[in-house]
């Protein structure tokens, strides 16, 4: 079994080789916790959250732009960026596949926000890869938080508010050329490792306002 260090506790739950298989997660503390993914059904559109402190001016934000992607989107001043790359189980006949992430941490160096950019060859839709390659929790139980459709820098996107820990942590999904994009914000802190949160619900929307893609 491969080990996974997954950002913000579950960047991404990955499957194994059969559409049952179980889903190992590597939190912080290195504990290995073993949930079970369910099937993703279609987001449906609902209200964004308004609630939140008042937006952060954006002039006073830094403008982080990936020139090899061409990708950008702003964030607040003084977070330090770090790069690694994790390995992806994709279920069913889904191919293994390699993200790279970026993690933003602030002064404190608590994660602020994570970006997770995958290959796609394949071209598959966003629920297609959420499918294979990280389902979306919160379906499981109706009374939680359900996934959203929005849009971002112009394209369809996926917001799903629960990681796989059962935990409020909003991750959006979208694609970009040859690419699946996975943006994750610590705006709820990360309880088992008492990590305060990094970003209101008003920044994390100005992230996702601001982003934009290159032609």
């Amino acid at each position: 079994m491969p080990k996974l260090l997954l950002p913000l506790v579950a960047l991404l739950a990955v499957g194994g080789s059969a559409a049952g298989a179980s889903v190992y997660l590597l939190t912080r503390d290195e504990t290995v916790v073993e949930v079970l993914p369910s099937p993703v059904a279609e987001a449906s559109p609902t209200a964004t959250p308004t609630d939140g402190p008042s937006p952060t001016p954006t002039d006073e934000w830094t403008t982080y732009v990936d020139e090899e992607l061409g990708f950008s989107f702003p964030h607040p001043p003084g977070l330090t960026v770090s790069e690694e790359v994790f390995d992806l189980l994709g279920k069913g006949d889904a191919p293994a596949a390699q993200m790279r992430v970026l993690t933003f941490r602030d002064a404190s160096q608590v994660r602020a926000v994570d970006l997770g950019i995958t290959p796609n060859p394949t071209g598959l839709a966003v629920q297609d890869w959420m499918d294979a390659y990280d389902p979306c929790a919160s379906l499981s139980d109706p009374s939680l938080p359900q996934p959203e459709a929005i849009v971002i820098a112009g394209q369809a996107a996926i917001v799903c508010p629960i990681d796989q820990l059962m935990q409020r942590n909003p991750r959006v999904y979208f694609t970009h050329g040859r690419y699946v994009v996975t943006l994750v914000a610590n705006v709820y802190g990360i309880p088992e490792s008492g990590l305060p949160p990094a970003l209101s619900e008003a920044d994390f929307q100005l992230v996702i306002d601001g982003f934009r893609l290159g032609q």
